[in-house]
């Protein structure tokens, strides 16, 4: 069933995106296949082979073990560095390495911006240069079989 669309985004015409005809055509034919019986049964043995997959992996690396295709090929190292510096102290944790840093994290509250630039607080034209819109989708999710 088709999601509604908010005023802000028209809906397209098979004219405007010729691509959705063939989507369209094949969509069809899939769905018709997926009613079959031997796909349906398909579909119930790929969601317990994924389920078991997923199972067999996390105790896999949990463990640290390899087996069949499960190939563990590398050990990652990843200390604590705040924590080492809380039970080392600032100077012996710098002549071990250590190093502290300051970050800048900038963020802007758009609710504020947006009424900045409503109010022409400022240059509304700046806005083209800050600013990055995209559009988020709601879409038909790829079919993968192995």
């Amino acid at each position: 069933m088709a999601k509604k669309n908010s005023a802000l985004f028209p809906v397209a015409t098979l004219e405007q995106v010729p691509e959705l005809i063939d989507y369209l055509d094949v969509r069809s034919v899939v769905e018709a296949y997926e009613e079959e019986p031997t796909v349906k049964e398909y579909r119930a043995q790929l969601e317990k082979y994924n389920a078991a997959r997923e199972l067999a992996d996390k105790a896999l690396r949990a463990k640290g073990l390899s087996y069949g295709e499960w190939q563990a090929y590398q050990k990652r190292v990843k200390y604590d560095a705040e924590k080492l510096c809380q039970i080392l102290g600032e100077e012996m944790f710098r002549a071990v390495g250590g190093t502290i840093e300051t970050q800048f994290v900038y963020s802007v509250d758009k609710t504020k911006l947006e009424g900045a630039f409503a109010m022409r607080k400022i240059n509304p034209d700046l806005r083209k240069e800050v600013c990055q819109e995209s559009t988020v989708y709601h879409a038909p999710k790829e079919v993968v079989l192995p």
